[in-house]
């Protein structure tokens, strides 16, 4: 009987370690895996691209619900962006360019490319960095932007959500940033620009906020023109609720 008993002690001890084992397995899978994606469109002159519309971003394994709902946010996004206007108006510049020999050199090619980078991958969330640029023969812009989601529920997350505030205190997060930024960086303008700044910064609900994620920051963004700043674009970073 006794000997019974050391048996089972020693299977129930097994059993436990295994639960435990398999409990940490699936706290330390709460990060996606995924593949990279591009779409393309090129413009050429002969055998020389001229024009590119490009478009990279990540798909993620999986076929439950929650991924499939991610999925479909990203490849919407994909086939809205090259059905956009700013496609056609690319492709029209390129082709006004090559019938008017209008390129500066042999090489110059105009595009409105988005280039991606998961920035964030832990904790059940999702990160994706969206890196948009602009050159058609002018001036150069810039535009970022992100998608995050729960990888539990398929949700899209907002800056409300990763920051972990309420609306005003997100907004008074993002204004306390900009502020730092543009002392550092507008010192013998600061009073002209943080007028507009902080006006166009207010003028946002909290949760419309466009950013991305990295470890502990949110990165909120501002395009090129947005705050008054020419085709300087921003990036201010605020705290997150995931580390």
């Amino acid at each position: 009987m006794k000997k019974r008993r050391i048996i089972y002690g020693v299977a129930f001890f097994v059993i436990l370690s295994l639960l435990a084992l398999q409990k940490n397995h699936i706290e330390a899978a709460s990060e996606a895996k995924y593949e990279i994606r591009n779409e393309k469109v090129t413009y050429k002159d002969g055998d020389t691209v001229r024009g590119i519309v490009y478009f990279q971003y990540p798909q993620l394994e999986g076929n439950s619900a929650e991924i499939k709902r991610i999925n479909k946010v990203l490849e919407n996004a994909m086939k809205a962006y090259m059905k956009d206007e700013k496609a056609e108006r690319l492709k029209e510049y390129t082709s006004i360019a090559i019938d008017n020999q209008g390129f500066f050199n042999e090489k110059e090619q105009y595009y409105w490319k988005t280039n991606c980078k998961i920035t964030y991958n832990e904790n059940n969330i999702i990160s994706v960095h969206m890196k948009e640029r602009w050159y058609a023969g002018g001036v150069y812009n810039q535009k970022d932007y992100g998608y995050t989601f729960d990888l539990k529920t398929g949700k899209t997350l907002t800056a409300v959500d990763v920051i972990g505030k309420k609306h005003k205190e997100v907004t008074d997060k993002v204004l306390s940033s900009a502020k730092a930024y543009l002392k550092k960086n507008y010192k013998d303008s600061y009073d002209v620009v943080w007028k507009d700044v902080s006006t166009i910064i207010k003028s946002y609900d909290a949760k419309d906020f466009k950013f991305y994620l990295t470890p502990g920051k949110a990165r909120i963004c501002f395009e090129s023109y947005e705050l008054n700043l020419g085709t300087s674009y921003q990036v201010f970073s605020v705290n997150s609720i995931y580390n």
